[in-house]
């Protein structure tokens, strides 16, 4: 088993009432590790945020919802010193000009090409779009996602958005009326069809700009520059 580890969250959570730098650091040290031991992983690699994101160079806002920003404000000031040492252990890797998130999801392709068992470790339901076994760290929380929920999750993001992400979907779409638009369909085409028909429903001659503006922002890669597109998504 290897645990793909997001360690955006983890430095997060070991820096959540820490006094300094240290004791931030033996907390993160401590928090891997439990994840490790938890998920019963022989392997491991964690994936964090470099210091560029393509999504941020496509659309201003991203990340800038007022929760987002409330919390970078309060971070503490030694908190990319944290990050620097998780990014200096050897099984770390960096995301540059995109995030931890897609070399989460390229991974795991990776894993089961290879038929390699892995578990995603996050707290970050955006994960949600890959199917397997998932773990909580922190709430030490374990669940599956088949290969359907997985493509539902995917296709409900896209109708809703992501507040969180400050990420606009279809206007007055919640996670209710996002299921009930979905819920008729029985494979990935059909539920993609949905999905277009209601961009062209709201946006009309304009709904292709809006949606390949959404998509592109809460698609996940695959691989590297697997951008958002209409045609094969």
């Amino acid at each position: 088993m290897i645990a793909l580890i997001d360690g955006d969250v983890l430095c997060y959570q070991a820096a959540w009432g820490a006094e300094n730098l240290k004791e931030a650091e033996d907390r993160l040290s401590e928090i891997l590790d439990s994840v490790i031991e938890n998920t019963f992983s022989n392997d491991h690699l964690i994936a964090i945020g470099g210091l560029s994101n393509f999504r941020e160079l496509f659309f201003d806002g991203y990340k800038k919802s007022p929760a987002r920003l409330k919390n970078k404000k309060t971070r503490p000031e030694w908190f990319n010193g944290l990050k620097t040492w998780l990014e200096n252990l050897d099984n770390t890797v960096v995301a540059y000009d995109f995030e931890a998130d897609d070399l989460l999801r390229m991974w795991s392709i990776e894993a089961k090409m290879y038929d390699i068992d892995y578990i995603i470790c996050t707290i970050d339901k955006d994960l949600d779009c890959i199917p397997g076994k998932h773990f909580k760290p922190g709430k030490d929380e374990f669940y599956s996602v088949t290969e359907d929920e997985a493509d539902i999750h995917y296709w409900k993001q896209i109708l809703m958005g992501d507040s969180v992400d400050n990420i606009p979907g279809l206007p007055g779409i919640g996670e209710v009326k996002a299921m009930r638009i979905l819920k008729s369909c029985d494979n990935h085409n059909n539920r993609k069809a949905a999905v277009i028909n209601e961009y062209k429903r709201e946006y009309e001659d304009n709904w292709k700009e809006y949606l390949l503006s959404n998509g592109r922002l809460i698609h996940i890669w695959r691989h590297l520059n697997d951008h958002f597109r209409i045609g094969d998504d």
